[in-house]
């Protein structure tokens, strides 16, 4: 009874969506923005160590004159266009948060699309879609409460996921490329690459243009006086601006002490890349001809595995599985539950709760990533549509 009503709920829901198309988007966007607009006068440490300085950095010292110098650790996308919003005559404060906010729905317009390709010639479902990305409680903290842009990188390697099912590979690996350039955790995905090149046969110069694109993203700040090999290298002192094991990671790490660190840093990255190439040939030996369906979970898969297996993961590195989750939810409905166990996961160890021991949201990525284990390396080479 209480299933045929929530059917009955659901069916005028999507009735509703479907006829009235222009308000349902509008009453999206603005109760989106009515949940994000209560957080934007929250500072997160982010933006009092970082961002901040950034910004009156940037804002100090000419606009783009700044960029020869090295006053931040993130690649120079992301510096750009931080300093296209300094010129606002708005609050840095919500210059910042208005530029993740900006992706916040470029990103929902591509899951959308992604759902649209499963659902084709309708418009409710992949609405809904969208509506789970916006109101996904990790997603809005993310751009809202914290300012970050995860959400830049991650609109960008959807919108390489979306090409990648509508079989364009040169867009796959460009959307991939200007991804990489914002964020070095969009590699995660890169697995999916090399086995798209596998299964589908095009030419292996498609790599080269994720490099082509990470020469191209820096030179500006190279024309600005800013040295190449630096520009090149961020990445690399990135990556040892801390010396943990994990930075409130929902992964194995949540559960080994730090003083551990130099012992078992480099076997756990040798063991992780290990891991990752025997997760490729398998995925490659049984699935000849992989359906979207089947793309889907494996990109899942993998934005959930390296992550979980990677030392010096920080918080927000589960993002793009917290995004694609949703999507997989959509794909798979009878799989829902891996969308809340990722979400969950992550969302129990964002600083607004970090009242709560962190090894709780390592409990529930694990729970998400063996069922993806499951899924992914059971009935593999069938592509069955488990929806």
């Amino acid at each position: 009874m209480r299933l045929r009503r929530l059917k009955y709920i659901f069916n005028n829901v999507i009735c509703f969506i479907e006829k009235r198309k222009a308000l349902s988007v509008l009453l999206l966007v603005v109760f989106a923005c009515i949940l994000r607009l209560p957080f934007f006068d929250y500072e997160s440490v982010d933006y009092k160590l970082s961002l901040s300085p950034w910004y009156d950095f940037i804002a100090n010292h000419g606009g783009w004159h700044s960029w020869e110098s090295c006053f931040h650790n993130y690649q120079m996308p992301y510096i750009y266009l931080l300093t296209l919003f300094v010129y606002l005559p708005i609050q840095k404060l919500y210059a910042i948060k208005l530029l993740s906010l900006i992706f916040d729905f470029a990103a929902a317009f591509f899951v959308y699309k992604i759902v649209g390709i499963k659902y084709k010639n309708k418009f409710g479902i992949p609405f809904l879609a969208a509506v789970g990305f916006l109101f996904a409680p990790t997603i809005w903290l993310n751009s809202s409460a914290w300012g970050q842009c995860d959400v830049i990188y991650t609109t960008f390697l959807l919108v390489s996921c979306y090409y990648c099912l509508q079989e364009k590979y040169f867009r796959t690996f460009l959307f991939f490329g200007i991804a990489f350039t914002f964020k070095a955790q969009a590699a995660f995905f890169a697995p999916v690459l090399f086995i798209l090149w596998y299964n589908k046969k095009f030419s292996l110069l498609y790599f080269l243009i994720i490099p082509g694109i990470y020469l191209i993203a820096v030179l500006p700040a190279f024309f600005a006086g800013r040295g190449l090999l630096d520009l090149l290298t961020i990445y690399i002192w990135q990556s040892e601006t801390y010396e943990d094991l994990n930075k409130n990671a929902p992964n194995i790490y949540a559960f080994i002490s730090n003083r551990y660190y130099d012992t078992i840093l480099l076997p756990c990255l040798i063991l992780a890349f290990a891991f990752m190439w025997l997760a490729i040939y398998f995925i490659i030996k049984k699935n000849r001809n992989i359906s979207n369906e089947k793309w889907i979970e494996i990109i899942v898969f993998f934005l959930l595995f390296l992550p979980y297996i990677l030392p010096k993961m920080h918080d927000r590195f589960f993002y793009p599985a917290d995004t694609f989750s949703i999507i997989y939810a959509f794909y798979f409905v009878k799989r829902y539950y891996i969308a809340p166990l990722t979400i969950g996961g992550s969302l129990l160890v964002y600083p607004a709760l970090i009242s709560f021991p962190f090894e709780y949201g390592a409990v529930l990525t694990s729970y998400a990533l063996f069922f993806m284990l499951v899924f992914v390396f059971r009935r593999t080479g069938k592509n069955k549509n488990y929806s």
